[in-house]
């Protein structure tokens, strides 16, 4: 939950279980490609405040889902980036999908993302590019919801939350922070509900 709205992190399990089939990614690989999904997730909601705008929260997933099967698809930052942006810019949703009578599109539609963002990110690991300024640009998300997302960081600011990071992914799995930094850690016990808040906001 979030002053804007809130999000369903799990809806990006099947998704990303998809991706990491595949690929024929282990299960530590399938674990580290979620985890990137529930985090850039539950970040966005925290800052960015959709649902208080009239939109959907399958948008936040449209850009995790794409993320997560990213990293499973080996893609470069760049790639990554297009994935993002071709995955959220045709997948701006609206709130009346809550409406009673809840129609049967609500249940599908988190599955109809994931899908389309899986599809995005092997359309980017192919080169495939999509809009710029999907965030920033002058008709982008930050234009459409009238809110400062707040991504810009000082340097001071990135140290703490790469800390922050660090602690939440070392508490939850026993591993040490360089263990997790320089090498892949085992996520196996990295819980589903892991909270997001303890992570630093600034």
């Amino acid at each position: 939950m979030s002053p804007g709205g809130l999000c369903h992190p799990s809806d990006n399990f099947g998704a990303i279980l998809a991706a990491a089939e595949h690929v024929k990614a282990s299960g530590e690989d399938f674990m580290l490609a979620l985890a990137v999904a529930y985090e850039i997730q539950c970040r966005f909601t925290a800052v960015v405040p959709v649902m208080a705008k009239g939109f959907n929260h399958a948008i936040q997933l449209a850009i995790s889902s794409a993320a997560g099967a990213g990293k499973l698809f080996g893609l470069t930052g760049d790639q990554i980036a297009n994935a993002i942006s071709i995955a959220t810019v045709d997948n701006i949703s609206l709130t009346c999908v809550h409406v009673e009578p809840v129609s049967q599109w609500k249940g599908f539609s988190p599955g109809m993302t994931g899908m389309r963002a899986v599809y995005a990110a092997s359309l980017a690991k192919r080169g495939f590019t999509g809009p710029s300024g999907l965030f920033e640009g002058p008709n982008g998300i930050m234009s459409m919801i009238s809110c400062d997302m707040r991504f810009g960081r000082s340097d001071e600011q990135k140290r703490a939350l790469a800390a922050g990071l660090l602690r939440v992914v070392s508490e939850a799995t026993g591993e040490r922070p360089d263990d997790i930094f320089f090498g892949a850690p085992s996520l196996r016990s990295i819980p589903m509900g892991t909270d997001c808040a303890c992570i630093p906001d600034k």
